[in-house]
């Protein structure tokens, strides 16, 4: 009677095959591979090159261990490829189909997301077409078989919205141009055509999403067309694609004098501000102001309908509008000695007497004050940089009076 002590040891390996190479999952110091009709293989390592389908065997010697792992085997090296655009607009009809390494598959299983909620399917089809209403980015999946070899592949379709653009608005010529702005959406860069009749206009790279449109046409009425717009990906809509130019500005508007008064002309239908030329507070809403002190001033000239506005600037300066006393006399010089603007007369004590400094351009030139030098006598000093043509008003509630002074150069 013979004893034997046989104790088995479960076997951990496994034969993984990944395209056509199949391994045995365990480490060891020697590999035998052999088929599991018991013919050997001349391979000695962890892993073969196999083809087709079948069955193979390996022995794994780990010291005195040995493990035996048999496995069947299919080869499966079928791969597929879509094909699509990356990109396109809401409302486009693409085809979409496949390339694979193989043969045309006996069997295909499409799945299309076209919005959030909705996945169309499609069978047995190597090309479909689908149509896209719906902006985001949609994933395509497709499955084909190959003798019972099944292979995945994967791609991601993005939809841009349509932008749109359009005018505003109609419009009157205020001199010989004129401006249009186009308003878009979508993804800049853009670029717009714009016709007005006889030739088109294309303008691209535009960033903002308002654009100016100017022009300077040589008649009237006119009437200019959005004939087409595209952003960064798709061709636009238009909307509101024609902007109306119509009657010019009667004429050009003059600022005339009159006494101690600014007018210019009176145009039925338009609003007048008067203002400063070196601020914007509006000084007088007719067609006629009376400045209160020498200087520069503008008047704008507007339609009620605010489509159409001119600006007119003009120099003022006032000048014994309102005499002195005839009993009074006034004396102005330049003391080149004290660099001053000296004057002399009797009705210097009135109170309320104001003076004012301005160049030949009527901007008021500041100075440091009036130095009294007797009952008569008063001096403005100057400061070192002077223009050589300065104007003195001299002004009360009774009376103004100005005087241009000379000053020498050094």
């Amino acid at each position: 009677i013979i004893t034997v002590d046989l104790h088995f040891l479960d076997c951990i390996g496994t034969l993984e095959l990944t395209g056509d190479q199949i391994c045995v999952s365990d480490t060891a110091d020697h590999y035998q591979w052999y088929t599991c009709g018991g013919a050997l293989l001349p391979d000695t390592t962890q892993c073969i090159t196999v083809a087709d389908s079948g069955c193979v065997c390996v022995i794994l010697t780990q010291g005195t261990d040995i493990d035996t792992v048999c496995g069947d085997y299919k080869v499966c090296l079928l791969e597929c490829e879509i094909l699509a655009p990356d990109t396109l607009c809401v409302g486009d009809s693409i085809l979409i189909y496949y390339t694979t390494n193989d043969t045309l598959p006996s069997g295909s299983s499409w799945s299309v997301m076209v919005d959030t909620s909705t996945i169309l399917h499609f069978t047995s089809a190597d090309s479909i077409w689908v149509k896209f209403d719906t902006p985001g980015c949609f994933e395509v999946e497709l499955e084909i078989e190959l003798n019972g070899c099944v292979s995945i592949c994967r791609d991601t379709i993005c939809v841009h919205p349509v932008p749109e653009a359009y005018f505003c608005c109609t419009q009157q010529l205020c001199d010989s141009c004129v401006t249009l702005n186009v308003f878009m959406s979508g993804t800049p860069p853009w670029t717009i055509a714009i016709s007005n009749g006889s030739s088109t206009d294309t303008l691209s790279g535009i960033q903002n999403s308002v654009y100016e449109y100017v022009d300077c046409p040589p008649s009237l009425p006119l009437n200019y067309t959005l004939v087409w717009m595209k952003d960064n990906s798709c061709e636009g809509i238009i909307y509101d694609s024609i902007a109306s130019v119509f009657e010019p500005f009667p004429f050009e508007p003059t600022i005339s004098f009159k006494e101690d008064t600014l007018c210019t002309d009176f145009i039925s239908g338009y609003n007048y501000a008067w203002r400063r030329c070196e601020d914007q507070i509006t000084l007088g809403t007719e067609n006629c102001f009376a400045p209160p002190v020498s200087g520069c001033y503008c008047v704008e000239l507007h339609d009620t309908l605010g489509y159409c506005s001119y600006t007119v600037c003009d120099l003022f300066m006032l000048s014994d509008l309102h005499d002195p006393d005839p009993l009074s006399n006034f004396f102005f010089w330049y003391n080149q000695e004290e660099h001053s603007i000296d004057f002399v007369g009797d009705d210097l004590l009135i109170p309320g007497l104001q003076v004012q400094l301005t160049d030949i351009q009527g901007r008021v030139i500041a100075f440091a004050g009036i130095e009294p030098i007797g009952n008569e006598h008063m001096r403005i000093p100057l400061a070192q940089q002077m223009p050589s043509i300065v104007f003195v008003t001299i002004y009360t509630d009774q009376f103004r009076t100005t005087r241009g002074i000379f000053v020498p150069m050094d």
